[in-house]
């Protein structure tokens, strides 16, 4: 999986319009905005709009208007309660207020934006800083059984989830702190991006902090690449995991479903990096069932090569007169062995797949058929 377009998340909202060719003001151009700011703020007093209002703040100097600042204000509806949610509107274009936010500030109102993709932006940064919260918000609100307040952030989610979690059982408990495992290494990766571009953007700072080593910014550059990388991974895995699961289940779709006709549910939209580049393939139905299948298969695989191993022991050479016979024997003789190591692999591993004990003979007897060599060592002539 790779991460493309790598940019580093803006350290303010205003940081993505840096670039933009702005040259200085004149005093004619200062009385111009002067006059044409007024009469925005009184058409602005005019309009009644329950859903919008804004308010706008100016930052002055001696000479007069030096920058304006419109701080747009949206009614959200979520579980049918309206809840009002800020965005900068810097020339035209509105900034979510989550971009002021770090991962475990953001609260469900900020993930509601994410989600809907409207405001998504291309900085390969802010699409990992939002993949990242819309995975992990989604993961607990799985875990949450009551209603989740939208205001609550991730972090102070955290504890209910905790006393839940804690009622699990053991196996389920397990895999649910992998979850959190793979999560907060994709989180303590992304936010050790910033320490790496800070060097990257004053190399001669970190020229003079590490003299010794000439070549240290072009070796960042190329860590910063494989940590993009490894951050994607470890959001995969917790992506992966939660299917897996069951957690995301409210999301998944068969091969033949059409969520356009069928209204079916989204965990996100038009997002680059969760659904452009397919980190969420397996909500897809073929995918899932491909992924099931070759699980399934890699789980019986574990329990024959286990069989194997013990069928070659010495214990057993040429002990037997017929294959069906040492079928029928060896099967009672290591029943007990194949069914802990059965119960072992199954927590390990957190699947469900088995063999009963009454057709471990069918099942040595298989592998006989298949293996010539094994036959040779079981058989006496």
């Amino acid at each position: 999986m790779r991460i493309k377009h790598k940019q580093k998340k803006p350290d303010t909202v205003t940081d993505q319009f840096e670039k933009l060719d702005r040259p200085d003001a004149t005093e004619a151009d200062l009385k111009l905005a002067k006059k044409n700011f007024r009469a925005f703020l009184k058409e602005m007093s005019l309009q009644q709009s329950p859903s919008i209002s804004e308010l706008h703040q100016i930052k002055t100097t001696y000479k007069g208007i030096k920058e304006t600042k419109i701080l747009t204000q949206i009614e959200i509806v979520y579980s049918d309660k309206s809840y009002s949610y800020n965005f900068l509107n810097i020339r035209g274009a509105l900034i979510p207020d989550y971009l002021h936010k770090e991962i475990f500030q953001c609260n469900f109102l900020d993930v509601e934006i994410m989600r809907a993709g409207t405001y998504n932006s291309k900085n390969s940064i802010i699409q990992l800083f939002t993949g990242i919260v819309i995975i992990f918000s989604t993961f607990i609100k799985s875990i949450l059984v009551e209603e989740v307040d939208p205001t609550i952030t991730i972090e102070a989610s955290l504890q209910r989830c905790q006393e839940i979690i804690d009622t699990y059982e053991e196996d389920c408990h397990k895999s649910i702190l992998s979850i959190f495992d793979y999560l907060a290494k994709a989180i303590d990766i992304y936010e050790k991006l910033n320490l790496v571009d800070s060097f990257i953007e004053d190399p001669e700072g970190a020229k003079k902090q590490y003299k010794d080593e000439p070549c240290f910014i072009d070796k960042l550059k190329s860590y910063r690449e494989s940590m993009y990388i490894n951050s994607g991974i470890h959001l995969e895995q917790a992506i992966n995991e939660c299917i897996a699961l069951g957690l995301f289940k409210q999301y998944q779709r068969s091969p033949n479903s059409n969520k356009k006709i069928e209204n079916l549910p989204v965990i996100c939209k038009g997002h680059t990096l969760l659904n452009n580049t397919k980190l969420l393939k397996k909500l897809n139905g073929s995918s899932l069932n491909a992924e099931k299948k070759k699980k399934k298969k890699h789980n019986f695989e574990a329990i024959d090569n286990k069989i194997l191993e013990i069928l070659k022991q010495d214990k057993f050479k040429n002990k037997y007169k017929s294959k069906n016979a040492a079928a029928e024997k060896i099967a009672d003789e290591i029943a007990k062995e194949i069914e802990v190591f059965m119960e072992n692999d199954r927590a390990k591993n957190n699947h469900n797949q088995y063999i009963k004990l009454e057709n471990l003979p069918t099942r040595i007897l298989m592998l006989i058929n298949k293996n010539p060599d094994l036959h040779e060592h079981l058989i006496h002539k």
